[in-house]
């Protein structure tokens, strides 16, 4: 058997964002004159697998985009610079309290002063 693959698209993971984002590029390479579609084959890891398969598939490039784009996901979005500013300067707030030897989380756990699981100084 002979094997004559010539061109091969491979594409990494990367959740609803790595999807959205290789068929985004997929498809502006495509727009420039690159046929990515007449791959001899496509190989994808994780969202790249997934992506891969769309890609591959006899889709016009605007119903793959309008079908991503009507999808509801559960994925984790990323979060407001606003809310990561009031997350962070609550754990620096908590980390502060936990790192003070006489209201710090060692003394109040007491089960941890048992020995092997947690070295404590004398002058805690």
């Amino acid at each position: 058997m002979t094997n004559n693959l010539k061109r091969a698209v491979v594409l990494g993971g990367g959740g609803h964002f790595g999807i959205a984002w290789e068929l985004g590029y997929l498809r502006g390479l495509e727009e420039a004159g690159l046929p990515i579609r007449e791959a001899d084959i496509f190989v994808g890891t994780s969202a790249g697998s997934q992506a891969s398969v769309i890609v591959s598939s006899d889709k016009d490039w605007d119903l793959i985009w309008k079908e991503q784009i009507e999808k509801e996901i559960s994925e984790i979005t990323p979060i407001s610079d606003e809310k990561w500013e009031s997350f962070s300067k609550h754990l620096k707030t908590l980390l502060k309290i936990l790192i003070q030897p006489k209201n710090g989380l060692r003394r109040k756990l007491k089960f941890l002063r048992k020995p092997n699981l947690l070295s404590l100084r004398r002058n805690d």
